[in-house]
């Protein structure tokens, strides 16, 4: 039988044809993928996403790296994770070089690298339209972090050039603009209507801060627990880990009409395997002082080590407590204080404020000056206290400055640290440091005595 040949022109069509059927048919399953995501079906979705991410899609990879990190259908493993989400922007995806580029910087991984996350996200910033890049540089320039300073006005301006406004990342900060007052009045109730709206859309962090603003109330919305509830449970619902760590503390600490021990607990629990570090701090201290739990030394240190091993500064301060007082563990001083060092790193004020207690005891000045900045400058009311009468008196560490002195005794004393509402009562009524106020002394009196 005579064979005929296809022209070069027809195999070539046929290629063109067999990758666009390809290419199709994976993104036709990341869609499908996404469409199960909205409905909770999170499973089937990451079925979806991993077979796409098989099969080269690098979206698909990007989303499946988050349901690894955030236990979306999939058990928590952020190795994975983290491989598929360097995958996904190395072969060019925008939405994972963002993400990748915020994780060095906010030193969500073993690869922590502040400066490459900077460098990244500047370089992306310069030419992208995405909603999702643009969305997380505005956010980083909301809230400040170690590469970027607070520019609240430069965020809007960045928000304002995104073009896809159904976008749900860009409607999430958007809703943080209403609820922080940037550029306007707080206005909670504008807040709501972007939150919402960027849950209902796949943001399901947003159904924390629906659930803070019914438990806080004002600014044009009512306080409602029983909305505040409702939504954490929307939350929960959807996987959300921040939502479970909220609802559970709920459950845990308030009146009879929400009071559920069991469910709180367990909700922590299910919090902290998903990787959640403010559930794991709970659950820490619950089990050394036997809070709705059976007294553990064991569980407790075991979660404040895993926590802080994930980075989150306020666990360094604990597990640093658990080495001083030899809770779960031998007393190791030593160990205390290089934890709480590392936890100084992570930005925890209150670590470094026991940091400059051991030095001074130790009279090692230089450190315990170091250290003292340091815990005032990460806002510590105790550490902004202990600089004030540092001030008010001179010492080793500092030159006396009754001015500082104020300053530092007002800071702290605003913050409801008792002694600092003293020394702050006192200086207003004598003019220390300040001019002479009376009322001012009075009030700053009650507070220290908690008549205010």
């Amino acid at each position: 039988m005579k064979q005929y040949k296809l022209p070069k022109k027809g195999l070539l069509l046929m290629f063109v044809c067999s990758v666009l059927c390809f290419f199709s048919s994976c993104q036709d399953k990341a869609k499908k993928a996404d469409e199960l995501c909205l409905k909770y079906e999170f499973e089937e979705a990451a079925k979806l996403y991993k077979e796409a991410a098989d099969e080269g899609d690098a979206y698909a990879k990007w989303k499946l790296s988050r349901a690894y990190f955030y236990g979306e259908g999939v058990e928590v493993d952020e190795k994975k994770g983290f491989r598929l989400l360097e995958e996904a922007a190395n072969a060019g995806l925008e939405e994972a070089k963002a993400e990748l580029a915020s994780y060095y910087i906010y030193r969500i991984s073993t690869k922590a690298d502040i400066a490459k996350g900077k460098k990244m996200m500047d370089s992306l910033v310069e030419t992208s339209t995405n909603a999702f890049v643009l969305s997380s540089y505005a956010y980083m320039l909301m809230s400040g972090n170690p590469a970027y300073e607070k520019n609240e006005k430069k965020a809007i301006k960045i928000l304002e050039s995104v073009d896809d406004k159904d976008d749900p990342f860009y409607l999430h900060d958007m809703g943080l603009v209403y609820y922080n007052g940037i550029d306007n009045d707080v206005d909670y109730q504008k807040a709501l209507e972007y939150f919402s709206k960027a849950f209902e859309r796949g943001r399901f962090f947003s159904a924390l801060f629906c659930g803070r603003i019914y438990y806080i109330g004002g600014h044009n919305v009512k306080k409602d627990m029983d909305k505040c509830v409702e939504w954490l449970k929307k939350g929960v619902q959807a996987m959300d880990a921040d939502c479970m760590c909220a609802l559970g503390q709920i459950y845990c600490s308030t009146d009879e009409k929400y009071c559920d021990v069991n469910s709180g607990i367990k909700l922590l629990e299910n919090a902290a395997e998903l990787g959640n570090t403010d559930a794991m701090n709970y659950l820490s201290m619950c089990y050394e002082k036997g809070d709705n739990v059976d007294k553990d030394d064991e569980k407790s240190i075991d979660y404040a080590r895993k926590s802080f091993e994930k980075g989150n500064a306020y666990a360094g301060f604990l597990l640093g407590l658990k080495y001083q007082s030899g809770v779960g563990c031998k007393k190791n001083m030593q160990k205390a204080i290089e934890i709480w060092e590392k936890a100084t790193d992570l930005g925890s004020g209150e670590a470094a404020n026991n940091v400059f207690v051991y030095y001074n005891e130790k009279n090692n000045f230089l450190k315990a000056k170091k250290y003292l900045f340091l815990s005032a400058k990460l806002g510590d009311p105790m550490g902004m206290y202990n600089l004030a009468c540092q001030y008010y008196g001179g010492s080793k560490l500092v030159e006396k400055n009754l001015t500082q002195a104020f300053i530092y005794a007002k800071k702290s004393a605003d913050l409801d640290n008792p002694g600092a509402c003293e020394l702050t009562s006192y200086m207003l009524e004598n003019g220390e440091g300040c001019d002479v106020a009376p009322k001012e002394a009075k009030k700053y009196k009650k507070k220290a005595t908690g008549e205010e």
